[in-house]
């Protein structure tokens, strides 16, 4: 599973230093690597890994997202 995730991660950094991908597209995969980077965190319990990606999906912007994933994180209890 491990070496699956690192070539994922190889081809996402590929697309988004891509110059030649649209931003749209770039954002989408960030998005998509933050969910799976997320799946695959075991220190987060189930509760937490749905309202983090919920949290991802709905953030208009890199500052919303890093304020809401920081405000969720120390305001809840990760393990659930």
């Amino acid at each position: 599973m491990e070496k699956d995730y690192i070539k994922y991660l190889i081809e996402c950094l590929k697309v988004i230093q891509n110059p030649d991908v649209e931003q749209s597209t770039k954002e989408k995969v960030i998005k998509e690597l933050l969910k799976k980077s997320i799946d695959y965190n075991f220190n987060y319990g189930n509760a937490t890994k749905k309202a983090l990606k919920d949290i991802v999906d709905i953030s208009a912007s890199e500052q919303e997202l890093f304020v809401s994933i920081v405000l969720y994180l120390t305001s809840n209890d990760v393990s659930c």
